[in-house]
């Protein structure tokens, strides 16, 4: 796997899991969840991120994403973090009853870390996961595999019925977040849209 400063082939993508600290259930409320599809939105419009396939659960985000060249996989980890937490505390004020108890954990994990940043929501250490856009079988298995986590822990039982995962654009339903529908072909993907 190249490591995060290696340059990488424009037709790079990455499997990635964004985790809360303590693994604690932040995303079982609906204002936290809006968040993060808001956050995601804002990073397809304005960085040119391309979201395949993603997957929120209660204390994890699942993405198989394409950076654009000049902005890579780590700018994006770093960026989206900055910007989702700072958005998430904003949000934490004023909607959650365990507002005392998470706000206590996000400082403290920022204090041992000794991090500038007062809040800290996300783990650190993310290991992004390279896909070679040219290998068709292994992307179209990542982006199941985000697809099927839900189903793995017994939520739904299908991956389209959960409503925040992009599995429901590949079967044709809109969701919440922009995504590009692959579709494999004999040799390569062709992209079916973008939601």
């Amino acid at each position: 796997m190249p490591s995060r400063t290696q340059k990488l082939p424009a037709d790079n993508c990455h499997l990635i899991t964004l985790t809360v600290v303590d693994w604690i259930d932040l995303f079982t409320n609906l204002a936290y969840r809006q968040i993060i599809t808001g956050s995601l939105n804002h990073f397809t419009e304005r960085q040119g991120l391309i979201i395949y396939s993603w997957c929120l659960m209660t204390n994890q985000l699942h993405l198989v994403v394409k950076t654009s060249d000049e902005y890579g996989i780590a700018l994006f980890e770093r960026d989206f973090k900055k910007y989702s937490t700072a958005e998430i505390v904003k949000a934490i004020d004023h909607t959650d009853l365990r507002q005392d108890w998470m706000m206590d954990r996000f400082e403290n994990f920022g204090k041992s870390l000794k991090k500038i940043e007062k809040y800290v929501i996300w783990q650190n250490c993310c290991s992004p996961l390279y896909l070679d856009y040219r290998q068709p079988n292994l992307l179209m298995e990542k982006i199941s595999f985000v697809h099927a986590i839900p189903v793995q822990e017994h939520i739904v039982e299908l991956p389209e019925h959960y409503l925040y995962s992009s599995a429901r654009d590949y079967v044709g339903v809109k969701g919440p977040v922009r995504v590009t529908v692959l579709k494999q072909g004999l040799s390569k993907f062709k992209m079916l849209s973008e939601n």
